[in-house]
């Protein structure tokens, strides 16, 4: 029993080390786009400013265009760059997972995210061939 407890110990630690922390409640609040790129091409102007993104705890809806997606993710402080990883929730891509990478400065909050099934970017790019999406949004409210 002597040895059994501080296994129990040093293998709660490791398992608290290995969950990073979640910065989510941070983005709480609805969010505008005001600009968008999507595998080198810009997102059309009558979309942007017309689209929102809504972050409750670890969860958002996205309102884009006439198309709604909700999802769940987790925004991760602690590599660099920051990276945000969701996951679909409901329509067509139900249950996809997608890597990606974020900053805030101010109110703005960009996040450039890698297609389903691609590497989380590098880059707050998104060049034709990539397969990212780059989206800017400031933020409506809290």
């Amino acid at each position: 029993m002597k040895r059994l407890l501080p296994m129990l110990i040093v293998t709660g630690i490791l398992i608290a080390a290995d969950q990073a922390p979640d910065e989510s409640a941070k983005f709480n609040g609805t969010w505008l786009l005001v600009r968008a790129e999507q595998n080198g091409i810009t997102m059309p102007k009558d979309v942007l400013g017309h689209s929102t993104l809504t972050i409750n705890g670890n969860k958002h809806t996205v309102h884009l265009g006439e198309d709604t997606y909700e999802g769940t993710h987790r925004f991760n402080p602690t590599q660099e760059p920051k990276a945000y990883d969701t996951t679909i929730t409901t329509g067509t891509f139900k249950g996809d997972k997608q890597y990606g990478i974020y900053k805030l400065d101010g109110e703005e909050l960009t996040i450039c995210i890698a297609g389903t099934g691609y590497p989380r970017p590098k880059e707050f790019k998104a060049p034709d061939g990539s397969n990212d999406t780059l989206t800017i949004w400031k933020r409506q409210s809290k």
